[in-house]
């Protein structure tokens, strides 16, 4: 669901950086069965700053992905922004743009896993925890869904002065992939 290969390669390293090698784990570890049934958003540097190992695409400083777990449940996973750009906005665009693309594709409830120091910025777009912490890659997790506020959710936008560009242009990128849209 990106636009080619090599912007995939981009986002799963990107994605591999931040998630998955401060765990010590191998590259390969950052992916799952369910990539090609995705949307992925990715957040980049427009000015033309080169991403290794993949060439030739803008470098991503964040990413995340939206999936049907069942008709009229959306979830989202894999959200990671580079560390040097988190606090800045970037990952709050990415969760707006993903709630927007949810209610788009109607779903009624978005379910998620995130790490429990984490929960209170889910926490800020009307998540809510589900149950008692668990253990994820020896790290605690709560499992979080969002419902009612799904329902008319306005998407508010990054400030002007935000120097990062998030792609969002679904009807040039995903007119092929998104039913309905």
């Amino acid at each position: 669901m990106v636009q080619n290969e090599q912007e995939l390669m981009a986002l799963l390293y990107q994605r591999w950086l931040v998630l998955r090698k401060p765990l010590g784990m191998p590259q390969d570890t950052e992916t799952d069965r369910y990539e090609e049934q995705s949307v992925h958003l990715i957040a980049v540097i427009p000015e033309g700053v080169k991403s290794s190992p993949a060439q030739g695409v803008e470098k991503i400083i964040g990413s995340a992905r939206l999936r049907e777990l069942s008709p009229g449940i959306g979830g989202i996973s894999y959200i990671a922004v580079l560390p040097e750009f988190q606090n800045q906005g970037v990952g709050s665009a990415l969760i707006q743009s993903l709630i927007a693309l949810a209610k788009k594709q109607q779903f009624h409830q978005l379910k998620l896993r995130s790490r429990l120091s984490a929960a209170g910025f889910y926490e800020h777009f009307g998540f809510i925890s589900q149950g008692a912490p668990i253990d994820y890659l020896g790290i605690p997790h709560i499992l979080m869904s969002l419902t009612h506020q799904l329902q008319g959710y306005q998407c508010v936008t990054a400030s002007p002065n935000t120097p990062y560009e998030i792609i969002m242009n679904f009807r040039n990128r995903y007119e092929q992939t998104l039913p309905g849209y």
